[in-house]
């Protein structure tokens, strides 16, 4: 807990610094007051702001408002005790979402529906078990992870047949199919009909 009230008070100094043009000031304040360790914090929640984007997190939550709203030491000390609410919940929410690992799988294959996919490949890339993420994308999305790849490249294949004129071969490989009698089947079974059928 210690810890989070650490990093939301140095938050709030990088915010407020940062929206001041004074990070310099704030700083050597640090330096001046606390020595090398509170500056060490503060360059690297500085970086760490950066790059998860807090600034922009803190902008929409109005953080540099409520900095410079706080009249006296106690709210300070109740915008501090937000804030350590705030990141704890985003951290505890965040990295370990099913619901965030699911949206990066589902990123990853629209992303990618074209070349070979695996549940092995999809949680090697989400840093998930095999069995973990097939269970959680059964939970969330009710179906399985490779009847929802099928479902995005027949989707795929649907929308080139109907608005290009690609040979079905070309379709075929442009969706992430190997063979042009299995994509035909699979196309078949998924619509009723044929890729030539579907596109007269």
């Amino acid at each position: 807990m210690l810890n989070a009230i650490w990093a939301a008070m140095i938050l709030l100094a990088v915010i407020y610094g940062a929206a001041t043009g004074h990070m310099a000031d704030v700083t050597d304040a640090a330096l001046d007051s606390a020595g090398e360790a509170v500056s060490l914090c503060i360059t690297m929640a500085g970086v760490v702001a950066l790059w998860m984007g807090l600034m922009e997190v803190a902008a929409r939550a109005g953080l540099v408002e409520k900095l410079y709203s706080c009249g006296n030491f106690t709210d300070l000390e109740a915008l501090i005790w937000q804030v350590t609410e705030d990141v704890e919940n985003l951290f505890q929410a965040g990295e370990d979402s099913p619901k965030r690992t699911i949206a990066l799988v589902e990123q990853y294959i629209k992303e990618h529906y074209d070349q070979p996919l695996s549940l092995d490949l999809l949680a090697e890339k989400a840093f998930r078990t095999p069995h973990y993420l097939s269970s959680i994308f059964i939970q969330e999305k009710g179906i399985g992870i490779n009847k929802y790849i099928k479902n995005i490249r027949m989707e795929k294949a649907r929308e080139l047949l109907k608005n290009t004129n690609m040979k079905i071969s070309d379709i075929c490989e442009q969706v992430g199919y190997g063979s042009v009698s299995y994509f035909c089947r699979s196309f078949r079974n998924e619509y009723g009909v044929t890729p030539e059928q579907y596109r007269r």
